[in-house]
């Protein structure tokens, strides 16, 4: 039996790629951060969004950026330490959304 909370569904993904300075080594890399947002229609119609981070196995497919991906496997995890710790999601099969279909 598993246990814990199984992710599906469509979902529009969104990703940056920013650079990290590693003052050890002295290098710089660029890291790609991929996340999903969370939202909440106010009253005055705009809009509060919350986002949650997308991770996937490395060396795996990516999806670009602004595009709507299709979660086939997923789950929750929590990334970061001490106070910087938070929900993240694991992604394990995914695809582009068919579009076809409409």
């Amino acid at each position: 039996m598993d246990y814990g909370l199984k992710i599906t569904g469509n979902v529009r993904v969104f990703k940056k790629e920013k650079q990290v300075e590693d003052k050890e080594k002295q290098i710089k890399y660029t890291v790609s951060d991929y996340w999903i947002n969370v939202s909440e229609k106010l009253d005055d119609g705009n809009y509060d969004n919350k986002s949650i981070n997308l991770f996937f196995k490395k060396g795996e497919p990516v999806p670009s950026n602004n595009t709507i991906m299709s979660i086939y496997d997923a789950w929750f995890f929590l990334t970061g330490r001490g106070k910087y710790k938070k929900i993240s999601i694991f992604v394990k099969d995914w695809d582009y959304e068919n579009t076809e279909a409409e």
